[in-house]
Formats: structure tokens, sequence, C-alpha cells
């Protein structure tokens, strides 16, 4: 490894030097407290959801590139930092921090970008403790609103573009493709009559298509 910058790393090839082969196959939590992710541009998605799988610690480096796949995952609108960015440390002087590794070729190695990085400081805990709610006590609509609005916004999304009343139904429709008994489902979403519990069932195309075949037209 004759471009390596530390003296632990991984490869995506076995190598005598390296502590694992394939970084992703390692559990990035707990090992050091802190961690370094310098990736690959294409990588970069993949490494923020590996570092929440694994609730790790550490600093991501990326260019600030808004219009990027991974942009959403890190900011939300006004560049509002989501739930897991606890700071971000902009740099100016690339020439100062960029050092070109074998391909000669990159952007990053041949000073063609002319952009800006940064130093993305990410914390993924827990942030709330749960606990189960009392027997038949029902969760109301305010609090679905509110989780699915929190969640959402995580990703950049506004809930005034969603309604529940879609989570209502596609569920509604997955039982119902799934064979559970409309007795069941009806008691669990709490529907006082067929119809109502039918208003919200979709049947997929091939169903639906199928009278018409069975007509003949």
């Amino acid at each position: 490894m004759n471009n390596a910058k530390f003296g632990r790393l991984n490869s995506l090839f076995w190598d005598p030097n390296t502590s694992a082969i394939d970084a992703f196959t390692c559990n990035w939590n707990g090992d050091s407290n802190w961690l370094l992710v310098v990736p690959p541009v294409n990588l970069v998605s993949k490494c923020i959801y590996h570092l929440v799988t694994c609730k790790a610690i550490g600093t991501l480096v990326v260019p600030k590139w808004p219009s990027s796949a991974f942009w959403p995952l890190l900011f939300k609108k006004k560049l509002e930092y989501v739930w897991f960015v606890r700071d971000v440390l902009e740099f100016h002087a690339n020439d100062r921090i960029l050092v070109a590794g074998n391909n000669k070729n990159s952007m990053f190695a041949n000073g063609t970008f002319k952009g800006l990085l940064l130093a993305i400081d990410l914390v993924f805990k827990s942030r709330n403790s749960f606990s189960l709610r009392k027997k038949n006590v029902c969760l109301s609509y305010t609090r679905t609103r509110e989780i699915v609005s929190t969640d959402l916004a995580e990703f950049g999304c506004s809930i005034n573009d969603f309604g529940l009343q879609s989570c209502r139904a596609g569920r509604a429709t997955a039982a119902a493709q799934n064979d559970i008994s409309g007795r069941l489902f009806k008691m669990h979403g709490r529907w006082k009559s067929d119809r109502a519990k039918d208003g919200y069932m979709l049947e997929n195309l091939q169903k639906r298509l199928s009278v018409s075949k069975n007509l003949g037209i």
C-alpha cells in the first residue's frame, strides 16, 4: 500500500498491511471513539448509511456540492443540519489539503477542483428512549403526524407534501394483497363498516384487468 495516509487502513482487496478487507464489512462503532472518513464521492452516501447503521462517531470529509446525491442526507433546506450532524468546518485552501494519490487524472489531484471541502462532525446516537404504550390506548392523529413530520424533515421533505391517509390506505391494500382476513384488518384499522374498509383498499392492476379479461372485453 504505497498510497496509505495512516498506519491503520482497510482495502477493497487483500493486502498484508490492511486491518480488514472492505471497510463496509466492519463495525465502525466504538473502535477508536473517533473516525476520519474521506471516501470517493461515489461512496459518500454508502458511508453515511454505514455510519448510521453502526451508530458511529466520526468526521466525514466531502466536497461542498449542494446538487450531489449525498447532500440531502446531511443538510435540510436552508443548510440546516440533519439530526446527526453536530458541526461543519469549511476549508478554503485546497492546495494545502488535497494530496495526489496514484490517480493523477482525478479532479482532486490535477487542480481541476475549485470548490470547497467540508469536514462534517457526525454523531450517530439514539436520540430518544422508547417505552410501550398502555394497552388499548391509541396513538393520536396529532402525535402520528408529529412523528412522520420529524422523520421526513431528516430527509429534507415537508409533511405538507404527504398525507397520513395514504399510509392508512397503503397498509389496508398491503393486508388485502397478502390474504389477511378482512375482519382482522378491519378491526386493526378501527373501521366501523365493510364499506368504509373497502374504500381504503386498492386492487392491483392485474386483478382489476382480470374482470375485463374474464368478460372477454
